[in-house]
């Protein structure tokens, strides 16, 4: 019998604070990043557990989710932007929604962020 391993990269990205957007979230007036300087720093990471399902299927990839992350650096709100498999998608997101970050700074004080977060699963 053949074992499989879940190798697991958790990459996250946001642009400068200077080239972002405003957006409107469940928070009201949000910053949207997108790139790689300005991200607000995870600070407690929960791992995903792939499913079983998901490993007898030998089911791998990219789940890209958007994530909403208030003034205080708690997940809000998380979202699959991207994602073909339904088991990872919720393993993904059921992780995510448990991270804490540092709180977002501008202009000297905490704001709400809207990132994006890549999770991949591979059974390598």
């Amino acid at each position: 019998m053949r074992k499989f391993a879940i190798l697991l990269v958790l990459t996250l990205t946001a642009l400068p604070l200077f080239a972002t957007e405003y957006v409107q979230t469940s928070l009201g007036e949000t910053l949207r990043l997108v790139g790689t300087a300005a991200a607000p720093r995870v600070v407690e990471r929960v791992n995903p557990v792939t499913p079983p399902i998901a490993l007898k299927a030998k089911m791998e990839g990219l789940v890209r989710l958007a994530v909403l992350v208030d003034a205080k650096g708690n997940v809000a709100e998380v979202k699959v932007a991207e994602g073909k498999w339904g088991p990872l998608n919720d393993a993904a997101t059921s992780a995510v929604s448990r991270w804490k970050y540092e709180p977002a700074i501008v202009d000297g004080r905490p704001v709400p962020v809207l990132i994006d977060v890549h999770v991949i699963f591979s059974l390598r």
